[in-house]
């Protein structure tokens, strides 16, 4: 017996095209890597994920210190959409006392201290929500605290395992430059999506979307334009041939002569032309004459 092919459930993605590049979505459950330079769209794609949840029925959590309430709102109103039904929280930076002045730290690490009180608040909304699908934008900000690689890792850890214990499917933004991608982030996820921008000497710049990785699903990889228009992010999927059914083609127009038909591939196309050359006296008119009564013979005429 054959083993049985298990079927990953997917979340849709709520992008145009872009669950055509995922064949289905992103799994669920699922730690999925956003990656882009600042501007590349990344939170425009962000929500669209999280607007699709909510047209889902389910509910959804984003944890923002990239933008302000403002800013948000400005946005998704750009778009022509509504916050309703997202819960949106902000993951602080750092502490800070009474008087709005930030902490200083003597016994314990700074950097210890503000990433823990932001994970412990991270969660325990989440906790409270209990959320399908958990937007984090971005996560450059614990890189920027953490004070050695191995430190950041942890926690970039610690919140996955975190998730995925719930069977919450998490999308991390991360607006490193090509030269500084964390390989570290983009071990523990699951899924890998890179946003690019491409400048170009004249006329409008190039916007294109990659799938680095999807564990344990199929997608279409390489590399596929997409533009950011009112209403958000439309992807482009490359073309493939394979994917295509051939058109079907009609019988070709034979000569009668067995050599002649072998040599173009078993007769010429229909509605093609022709050009038969040569020096006068060689036999293009007997070639030609031998096409006339063999369609005549057959009845295909005006076909030539």
């Amino acid at each position: 017996m054959s083993p049985s092919v298990v079927t990953t459930s997917r979340f849709p993605s709520g992008v145009p095209g872009l669950d055509a590049v995922l064949q289905g979505g992103i799994p669920r459950g699922s730690l999925i890597l956003v990656e882009g330079p600042p501007g590349s769209g990344k939170t425009t794609i962000a929500l669209q994920f999280l607007l699709q949840a909510v047209r889902d029925g389910q509910s959804c959590l984003l944890a923002s210190n990239a933008d302000t309430p403002d800013q948000l709102k400005s946005i998704v109103a750009s778009h022509g959409w509504t916050l309703e039904g997202v819960h949106v929280t902000e993951l602080a930076e750092g502490a800070e006392s009474e008087e709005g002045q930030p902490f200083g730290y003597t016994l314990f690490p700074e950097a210890e201290v503000e990433v823990g009180e932001t994970l412990q608040h991270l969660f325990a909304e989440v906790e409270r929500l209990k959320p399908s699908l958990l937007v984090l934008d971005t996560i450059s900000s614990l890189r920027v605290l953490a004070p050695t690689p191995a430190f950041h890792r942890c926690q970039l850890k610690r919140m996955r395992d975190f998730m995925a214990a719930r069977s919450i499917t998490t999308i991390m933004l991360d607006e490193a430059a090509t030269t500084e991608k964390d390989l570290r982030s983009q071990t523990l996820a699951d899924g890998i999506i890179e946003l690019e921008q491409i400048d170009s000497s004249y006329g409008a710049d190039r916007r294109r979307l990659r799938v680095r990785k999807l564990r344990g699903c199929k997608y279409l990889s390489g590399a596929h334009d997409f533009s950011i228009i009112t209403g958000g992010l439309v992807v482009y999927p490359r073309l493939v041939a394979q994917s295509h059914v051939s058109a079907p083609c009609a019988e070709p127009i034979r000569s009668g002569l067995v050599g002649l038909d072998a040599l173009t591939g078993g007769g010429l196309p229909h509605d093609s032309s022709s050009l038969v050359i040569r020096p006068a006296g060689i036999g293009k008119s007997t070639i030609a004459t031998l096409y006339a009564m063999a369609a005549a013979a057959t009845r295909i005429r005006g076909r030539l």
